[in-house]
């Protein structure tokens, strides 16, 4: 499994390779580590049933609810088209400090543009 934090922000991830249990277990590392014991609200997005326009609307708006939010898109690789990864980066690049997005794929690679936002020295 290769896990990736993102030079665009510290609280941003790629999550690629087959290992579901590697990456839960990092899932709810990284739970721990932003928010300790406190309660955040989490939003799960399947790149294959939600337009990619549509997260990036509801992780730029702020929640009435909580202000700690943990957001993850499975299935990642599957936003391949140029607006789709605009629409990400642009989000990525103005992302909330109290916000995590995490991308998770079960391939090794992402969409080139949305790849390209993790350094390869920075893999883990």
């Amino acid at each position: 499994m290769a896990i990736r934090k993102t030079s665009a922000g510290s609280k941003v991830f790629i999550f690629l390779g087959p290992e579901i249990g590697k990456k839960q277990t990092a899932i709810n590392e990284i739970r721990k580590k932003f928010f300790g014991n406190n309660s955040c609200e989490e939003t799960v997005f399947y790149a294959d049933e939600t337009a990619a326009n549509q997260m990036v609307f509801e992780i730029q708006n702020q929640s009435l609810f909580s202000q700690a939010r943990l957001f993850l898109i499975k299935n990642a690789e599957l936003i391949k088209k140029k607006e789709e990864t605009d629409a990400i980066i642009s989000c990525i690049d103005d992302i909330d400090p109290e916000t995590v997005l995490i991308l998770i794929s079960d391939e090794l690679k992402l969409a080139a543009a949305l790849d390209d936002l993790v350094p390869k020295q920075q893999q883990v």
